[in-house]
Parts: structure tokens; sequence; C-alpha cells
């Protein structure tokens, strides 16, 4: 199944911050980093933060958290990395670069969270078919866009985004989830209700595309 991609928007911002130590390595750099509540815009965030480098697979190379909404590491390699934060139980991602010894610096948004879809909007712009020997494979895609002023994420089990099964298909093949570049693996949940299934996933600010096939 193809998925969609998107381009993800990255804040970078300069800030002072406590700073926090990796091994020293030669040419390391670090990051200074923001935490930021988007819905109420306070500056003064306590959050468990994660430095995560791809490159190396998806384990943090530094666990720690922002105090009074700053965060800094140091002894980092030239990579692209992921800084990571939680905040009311659901994740956000921005992405920087090390290119060598300077200090960078990234911005992290988070948001209040809420079960309400007031200020959501969601559109099924086409389904999409591919065959596969002699059957069809049939996708359904759900542009669910977050429009809430102010700005939360809509998440927790009554914020579920629930949807049915098409008609024209007759079980599931996938079901991918994509906020920004990567596309996600989910599972459908079933609900009481024959045929409706509900989706684990926090449906932040912006534009989460669902994609079902």
């Amino acid at each position: 199944m193809t998925s969609p991609r998107f381009r993800s928007v990255i804040t970078v911002a300069t800030a002072a911050a406590l700073a926090v130590s990796l091994p020293a390595a030669a040419g390391a750099g670090s990051i200074h980093g923001t935490v930021l509540n988007g819905t109420t815009g306070d500056k003064d965030v306590s959050a468990a933060v994660s430095i995560i480098d791809p490159s190396e697979g998806m384990e943090p190379v530094y666990d720690g958290r922002a105090t009074n909404g700053q965060f800094s590491v140091e002894g980092l390699k030239a990579g692209t990395y992921l800084a990571r934060v939680e905040h009311e139980g659901v994740t956000y991602n921005e992405t920087f670069q090390i290119t060598g010894d300077e200090d960078a610096s990234v911005t992290v948004v988070v948001y209040e969270t809420t079960s309400s879809w007031d200020g959501v909007r969601i559109v099924v712009p086409h389904f999409t078919a591919t065959r596969h020997s002699d059957h069809l494979v049939i996708e359904r895609v759900y542009d669910i866009y977050n429009e809430k002023q102010p700005p939360k994420t809509v998440a927790g089990e009554d914020g579920r985004f629930r949807f049915p099964l098409p008609k024209e298909m007759h079980n599931f093949n996938g079901l991918l989830v994509q906020f920004g570049e990567v596309p996600i693996e989910r599972e459908p949940i079933e609900t009481e209700t024959e045929g409706l299934y509900e989706l684990d996933y926090p449906i932040r600010p912006g534009l989460t595309r669902v994609v079902m096939g």
C-alpha cells in the first residue's frame, strides 16, 4: 500500500539552557532546546525530553527533562536527530541537525489535550483501487484537519477517531497514519458497534492522514 508523503515544519529558536553532557567526542556539537505550550503560550514547561539518533536506531541517546521550558545536551556527533517531548501522554517530535562543534537550537511545541472534536474537520478525498492477482485492493483516505482555536490535541479513549469499514472492503489489509513525513502502521480497534472501528492515535494540530486498505 502506497502511503502519501508530507513535509514537516521545523521551528528553530535560540534558547539558554541547563547543560547536560553526553560522552565527549571530537568535533561534537550541542543542542539547546525550548519547549513551548502552543495552547497557552506558556514558556515555563516541565516535560520529559529524549534525543534520538535515527542512524543508531530509535533508542534515545539522551533522556532527561526540560526545566523552565529549557534543555541542553552536549557531545552530539554530526547528524540529524529527533527531539522528542512528552506532554499529557502525547509525544511531539522536531528534527534538528548537528553539522560540527557549533551550538544548534530547536523548539518543540506541545499542546493541551481534549476529547472534543469541535474545530476538527474530516475530508474523505478519494478511494484508490489496485489489482493484485485476481482481486482488487481498495484504499480509503481520510484527511483530518485539526483547526481548534486555541490549538489542542484530540486524545484519550473518548477522543479517538472512529470510522466505518466501507462496504467495498471486507477486511483490513493495513492501516497507516501519517502526521509529518513518516507513516506509522496502526491496528484498528473494533467497537461495540458492528462495522465501526476506532484509531488509538492522538490528532495533533494540523493535518493527519489515515489510509486504510
